[in-house]
């Protein structure tokens, strides 16, 4: 992938603070704190889902396997879950994951979803830009307020300590990664299915999973 040139220079001066952040890793209890959760905070399930903005394997997964989980799983309050940040793209998605701490807890996940639908700017057109901004408009950001969010000293050195944490405690080396209730959930295929996750569900559930709702039968036509 190739910046645009008018827009490298700000990847050279988040590359630089990124560099001059401390490396340390924090306390289990701080980047906790700092977790994006949705659901039943005391459900006897949780689900950690790690992903980066710029994996095209996460798009898919977001873009075809989240809404079903959070209809079945989140939004009825069987699990509790949590989306943790991993840059592979170490700039980028240190960019796109700024702009979503940005937009504040309850528009992160609108932020991430933006940027995940947005990747063929990156992509396709090699667009860094247009791919940030995409996710500053969901943030109510404009194009100075997205470059001052992206180079905060205190964001960076927050965000360079939850992927410390990612990469050495939590020892996540690829994305999606999706652990429930500690374990690994294995896929049946390259790309991840609801069904992989419900398979995963099923017995910490009591053997049930939420089905398919089915569509409402059509009048007949007279």
């Amino acid at each position: 992938m190739v910046p645009t040139r008018r827009f490298a220079g700000l990847l050279l001066s988040l590359a630089v603070f990124a560099l001059a952040a401390p490396q340390a890793v924090r306390a289990e209890d701080k980047v906790g704190a700092q977790d994006i959760s949705l659901g039943n905070p005391n459900a006897a399930v949780t689900l950690i889902e790690y992903a980066s903005v710029t994996c095209p394997h996460c798009g898919r997964f977001n873009a075809d396997v989240y809404p079903a989980l959070k209809a079945r799983y989140i939004d009825t309050g069987k699990i509790r879950y949590i989306f943790r940040e991993v840059p592979i793209h170490e700039q980028e998605d240190a960019a796109g994951f700024l702009i979503a701490r940005c937009a504040g807890p309850q528009r992160y996940l609108a932020v991430t979803d933006a940027l995940f639908r947005a990747q063929t700017l990156l992509f396709d057109k090699h667009d860094l830009h247009g791919w940030l901004m995409a996710g500053a408009a969901v943030a109510g950001l404009d194009d100075a307020q997205m470059r001052a969010c992206i180079s905060d000293v205190s964001a960076i050195e927050a965000f360079n300590a939850r992927a410390e944490h990612t990469t050495t405690v939590d020892k996540i080396d690829s994305t999606p990664t999706v652990i429930i209730n500690g374990k690994v959930v294995e896929t049946k295929s390259p790309e991840f299915t609801i069904a992989d996750i419900d398979a995963a569900l099923r017995p910490l559930l009591g053997g049930k999973t939420a089905a398919t709702p089915r569509r409402a039968a059509h009048p007949p036509v007279h």
